[in-house]
């Protein structure tokens, strides 16, 4: 007898002495025997599936479904794969682990099996664990602008912007939280709000002090329009941009801000 049929015969008394007992937890241990055995020694996928599977006929048993799991999404299989990240979600007591695998489930959900909505009910479900994941927060924020639901994904966007203590991270959130606000949701004291903390946060970013500097203008907030447009013309490289702009500036100084003397000396 070969090395192989050896082993095929000790799965075979495995699965056999199983069948017969009554002690679940023997039954599961015998098993999970022929399972990693299969997998391990046989490098049979297929059959250590179907032992697997035997297995979680009496235990939701973490292991196996972890395994059933990755040997699905192995195959390209992402809705059984989801379907035991689900059950291993569940079967799992640490919130952390909860919160891996809900993380694993919602991406499949959202690259695989394109379910938008189902990939947002598992963030939702893991910003309930941890209210401050970011990963989580991050995606979600994504997935509601992707889905045109602005309202809950600046709601989502401020608290990632706040959980995170990246500052690159922090300034690119603030700059699309602005946006959102500005052109979705006709909230321009908002977007204002986080212009401003980009701006000083980041003085260079130039985009956003035009951004921030339109905005004051359509607000009257003269004062700030002033002292942002004074930055702007120190660093514009275009003789003609500055002749206009200092020009624009003058007339704010004088006619906005009474301050006559000043316009004179732009």
């Amino acid at each position: 007898m070969s090395s192989r049929e050896r082993v095929q015969e000790l799965v075979k008394l495995f699965l056999t002495r199983a069948a017969k007992l009554t002690d679940t937890e023997a039954r599961v241990h015998l098993r999970k025997r022929a399972a990693i055995t299969q997998r391990d020694h046989m490098s049979d996928p297929v059959a250590a599936r179907a032992s697997f599977a035997l297995v979680l006929q009496d235990a939701e048993d973490e292991e196996t479904l972890l395994w059933l799991s990755a040997e699905a999404e192995g195959r390209d299989d992402a809705e059984t794969a989801v379907e035991y990240l689900r059950r291993l979600t569940d079967a799992v007591a640490d919130p952390t682990e909860k919160i891996r695998h809900s993380l694993h489930e919602a991406e499949l959900q959202a690259t695989k099996l394109v379910d938008v909505d189902a990939a947002a009910e598992r963030y939702e479900y893991i910003i309930e664990l941890d209210d401050v994941n970011v990963a989580a927060l991050e995606a979600l924020g994504e997935l509601e602008v992707g889905r045109g639901n602005h309202e809950r994904a600046a709601e989502i966007l401020e608290r990632y912007l706040n959980a995170t203590d990246d500052r690159r991270i922090k300034l690119e959130v603030a700059s699309r939280l602005a946006e959102l606000h500005e052109l979705h949701l006709g909230k321009p004291e908002e977007a204002m709000r986080l212009l401003r903390f980009v701006h000083e946060t980041d003085p260079d970013d130039l985009d956003a002090t035009q951004r921030l500097c339109e905005l004051a203008e359509a607000s009257a907030e003269w004062s700030l329009v002033a002292d942002l447009m004074k930055e702007l013309i120190a660093v514009e490289g275009d003789d003609t941009q500055i002749s206009e702009m200092t020009r624009r500036l003058a007339q704010i100084l004088h006619l906005q801000l009474s301050k006559g003397e000043e316009a004179l000396e732009v």
